[in-house]
């Protein structure tokens, strides 16, 4: 398997089902992920502030990164941001994408980084949809593991894949449409 290294913004770990889609995929080797604890933090303040988690489930959350991936939080980056041209208040993000040497980074905010502000590092901006998309069709079947895997470890009684699907679908419907597609799983109906 590929281990290119990828910069995750604040953005795609505020929402749990995509965060836990995006880490499960490094943790089965996908891809390496990378972050400071200044996105860290950045996610699980909107999340505190959002009423999303209560301070002590943000303290868990960071706790449990730190413990799974303790080798994606990155230093020593703050020495590039003056020199960066994308948006004011993402450089600190492409800064540790440029230390980590990260060859893409994953957010929502794709026009914060124009492509005259990330060639130079030859970074490549993705969504996270787009990026998810681009894993399942190298790793297919790694994909559907991991995703059945995520089902299962969601509720009491857990999720089908499909169900699964349905509320990826809201963050990342390129990627779950395909998923479907690629494995017949049709939607499921709506309570």
């Amino acid at each position: 398997m590929a281990s290119v290294g990828v910069t995750i913004d604040a953005d795609c770990l505020y929402s749990a089902p995509v965060r836990d889609t995006l880490l499960r995929l490094a943790q089965a080797g996908l891809y390496r992920a990378y972050w400071s604890d200044g996105i860290i933090e950045e996610a699980l303040r909107n999340l505190r502030l959002n009423g999303v988690m209560t301070e002590q489930q943000a303290n868990y959350l960071r706790s449990a990164l730190r413990e799974a991936f303790p080798e994606s939080f990155v230093t020593g980056y703050r020495r590039f941001i003056a020199d960066l041209t994308c948006a004011p208040e993402d450089r600190h993000v492409l800064a540790a994408a440029i230390r980590s040497g990260s060859r893409i980074l994953v957010t929502n905010n794709v026009r914060d980084y124009p492509a005259v502000s990330v060639a130079p590092f030859e970074i490549e901006v993705q969504t996270p949809d787009a990026f998810l998309l681009r894993q399942l069709d190298a790793y297919p079947d790694v994909v559907r593991e991991v995703l059945a895997d995520q089902a299962a470890a969601l509720r009491n009684p857990p999720l089908t894949v499909a169900q699964l699907l349905d509320v990826l679908s809201k963050l990342v419907p390129a990627f779950a449409g395909a998923v479907r597609a690629q494995f017949g799983l049709a939607n499921q109906p709506q309570d």
